[in-house]
């Protein structure tokens, strides 16, 4: 792993202890989920019931994203 940014809005929506708590076991655990480009993983986590948390992990490099994010970002990609 080359790198992690936090979107602002993961940033805004989950509390720093949070953030780290989702890294710790990513990095412990690794990827959920595979799709799309090569060496593409995907975790995803929830906090509270019903805040969740997506790890993204391309190329090396860890986003940690809200859902409304990650669909966003697909619908740019022409995935949707």
């Amino acid at each position: 792993m080359r790198g992690v940014w936090p979107t602002p809005a993961a940033r805004e929506e989950f509390r720093p202890s949070e953030l780290q708590a989702a890294m710790d076991d990513y990095s412990e655990r690794g990827p959920q989920y595979f799709a799309g480009e090569p060496r593409a993983g995907f975790a995803v986590y929830n906090f509270s019931g019903s805040r969740v948390l997506v790890l993204c992990e391309r190329r090396g490099l860890v986003s940690l994203m809200t859902p409304d994010e990650v669909e966003e970002e697909q619908r740019k990609a022409g995935y949707r």
